[in-house]
């Protein structure tokens, strides 16, 4: 994991699945009530920490985990199709 020390990290966001094309909400946090964490504990998704932990407070970005990348990390039989994560940093 790529971090430079572990930081307190709060970060809102909306995830989705997509199939066939269509986006569908499957969880939300908002900035009154963000997902918090510590980095370099495994808290979280590498991948999802990695997008995170050199953004500063405010920062915005999108994540997309495909079919694949989320089985591998999760479980190997699965029928999750990808996943798009929207996120804004707050902390």
């Amino acid at each position: 994991m790529n971090t430079t020390g572990n930081k307190f990290i709060a970060v809102s966001y909306k995830l989705y699945t997509i199939e066939d094309g269509e986006k569908e909400l499957v969880e939300e946090t908002t900035a009154g009530r963000p997902f918090q964490f510590l980095s370099g504990f495994g808290l979280t998704l590498e991948a999802f920490e990695n997008q995170i932990v050199g953004l500063e407070k405010g920062a915005e970005f999108d994540f997309e985990l495909t079919k694949e990348e989320f089985d591998n990390l999760r479980c190997k039989n699965c029928t999750s199709p990808n996943i798009l994560i929207k996120a804004l940093l707050c902390l």
